[in-house]
Order: structure tokens, then C-alpha cells, then sequence
């Protein structure tokens, strides 16, 4: 089956790289700065109002808002305890395999030639 051509190819619409979104108006800077008092994250802000995180933060510097970083520290902390105890049991796995794969290994076995 040979490909299809180029303009009958199915594509998402994306803006074109280079464009980008108007500047802020003043009424999403407000919002802003009323959703970061009701304690929201940088992150949950942007998908609210539908700009980027860096945007956000942008906006938050000039008006002299910061952001709680101690659920990021935490979740990092969690995160790394959480793959420790993951490469732990792969560990433990990957020992069990050797220990069965030595024993086929050096078990008698039959030995067919044709």
C-alpha cells in the first residue's frame, strides 16, 4: 500500500512555532493574583487561566507573589523514597533470576544431537 500524500494526511491543528499568545490582560493578572490568595499552585493557575506556568510565575514576580515550596520538597522527597524502595525490590528480583538461572545451570541435564 503506498503512503498517502502529504495533504490528505490528517494533521492537529497547532499554532505555527515562533507565534505566541497576546500579553496578559489586566483582568488574568487579576485572576492571578486572586487564585494564588486562595493558595493555588503556579501549575493548577496556568491550566486555570490557559497560559503557561512561565507566564505565571512572570506575572507572580512582578507582583511580588511567591509560590509555597514545601508540597515540592515533599513530593520530591517522596518520589525519591518511592524509586529507592522500587530499585530495592528489583534488586531482590534480579538476584532471585540468578540464583534460579545458576541452578538450570549447573543441574544435570540431557544433551540431544542429530
Amino acid at each position: 500500500m503506498a503512503p498517502l500524500p502529504p495533504a490528505s494526511r490528517s494533521r492537529t491543528t497547532r499554532p505555527k512555532k515562533g507565534t505566541k499568545k497576546p500579553d496578559l490582560t489586566q483582568a488574568e493578572r487579576d485572576k492571578i493574583a486572586a487564585l494564588h490568595a486562595q493558595g493555588k499552585g503556579r501549575n493548577e493557575i496556568a491550566r486555570e487561566i490557559g497560559r503557561s506556568a512561565y507566564s505565571v510565575t512572570k506575572v507572580a514576580k512582578e507582583l511580588g507573589l511567591s509560590f509555597d515550596e514545601a508540597a515540592t520538597v515533599e513530593a520530591t522527597a517522596a518520589r525519591v523514597a518511592k524509586m529507592k524502595a522500587r530499585r530495592v525490590d528489583l534488586a531482590e528480583q534480579l538476584l532471585d533470576d540468578v540464583v534460579k538461572l545458576r541452578e538450570r545451570l549447573w543441574s544435570p541435564h540431557n544433551y540431544y544431537e542429530r
